[in-house]
């Protein structure tokens, strides 16, 4: 009878003590991911911080450019013109690669090698990691 009674009560304690780890495990994982959150928030910030002042200096750049072009060609919104005929082809040909997988191959790697993420079914062990 007093074995019985003893097994129940193991039995009761690693019960306990497997809640205990999965409790532990689940808050290891809600911490975990809260530190991926807040790298990945910090990096989206810093790129917007980026974006914004690029974009602010490529119009100013744009503003010269067209304006020194209108200079050398003498008429006075030529060089925005010109520009804005720059920037129809480029968008064409963008629009005309939207499809190309090749191209699409390097964006993805560019990304993925930004945000240090591995491929989809690639090896667990990239081969950067220098912290191991």
């Amino acid at each position: 009878m007093f074995g019985k009674i003893k097994n129940m009560l193991s039995l009761d304690r690693w019960i306990e003590n497997f809640e205990g780890y999965l409790d532990a495990r689940i808050e290891l994982a809600k911490y975990d991911i809260k530190e991926v959150l807040v790298e990945v928030l910090t990096k989206s910030l810093v790129v917007l911080v980026m974006a914004f002042f690029a974009i602010s200096g490529l119009i100013c750049l744009n503003f010269g450019l067209a304006y020194l072009i209108s200079y050398f060609l003498g008429f006075p919104f030529a060089g925005f013109f010109v520009l804005g005929l720059f920037y129809a082809l480029l968008t064409w040909a963008v629009y005309a690669n939207r499809n190309n997988i090749k191209l699409k191959n390097k964006i993805e790697a560019g990304l993925r090698d930004t945000l240090n993420q591995p491929k989809a079914g690639a090896d667990d062990n990239p081969k950067n990691d220098e912290n191991t």
